[in-house]
């Protein structure tokens, strides 16, 4: 029941973009997993309450995403940890707390680093991006190139061109703000054709 009940909130959330359906079926899978005493699936379900509670504007989602946090750590869930932190570094971006984003993204690509699983390769993508974000608005484009430049090494290695794109096209602003102003268009060219490619429309936008 617990993890249908789970799937039903990823699809209302994902398919239909129903976040009060969504919420709805979160928050009663996250009472389950607490009757089951699964603090796993417990600390992801507090980390998808507060990211649609995000999504609805709510203060107190923050709340939802730390709990989770604090619970993964406690239990040493890196995989569900490092969600969370993606989850938390998301919110900062939106609230342009950059330092916050930073802290986030740093901790997320410190565990992510060593470890070969799938979802940790594509987490430790995604913080870089984050810290490049995070990096560049703080002022430091050095930083910011050599975190993007590292999720293009990932992105490569596990041969997602999807990912390619989105690493050089972050390569490419930091190159333009750098004033290496051609080879930034060349980057950027790159990215374009890749999200064609992949039919990412709006990523193409």
């Amino acid at each position: 029941a617990h993890y249908l009940i789970a799937r039903m909130g990823d699809t209302y959330r994902e398919l239909y973009g129903d976040l009060d359906k969504a919420l709805e079926s979160f928050e009663e899978a996250l009472e389950l997993a607490r009757a089951l005493n699964n603090v796993e699936r417990e600390a992801i379900m507090l980390g998808l309450v507060g990211i649609v509670r995000f999504g609805q504007g709510e203060k107190d989602a923050k709340r939802y995403l730390e709990e989770g946090y604090n619970l993964a750590k406690l239990a040493q869930l890196d995989v569900v940890l490092t969600r969370n932190l993606l989850h938390l570094s998301y919110i900062a971006c939106h609230e342009h707390d950059w330092r916050a984003a930073r802290l986030y993204s740093l901790e997320s690509v410190t565990l992510t680093t060593a470890s070969n699983q799938t979802e940790q390769r594509k987490n430790l993508f995604f913080s870089l991006l984050n810290l490049g974000e995070a990096e560049a608005k703080l002022g430091d484009l050095e930083a910011a190139l050599s975190a993007r430049q590292q999720a293009l090494e990932v992105a490569l290695n596990q041969g997602n061109s999807l990912w390619k794109a989105y690493a050089l096209e972050g390569i490419a602003e930091i190159q333009h703000d750098l004033g290496n102003r051609p080879l930034a268009q060349e980057n950027f060219q790159v990215a374009l054709e890749l999200f064609y490619q992949n039919n990412a429309l709006t990523d193409m936008e």
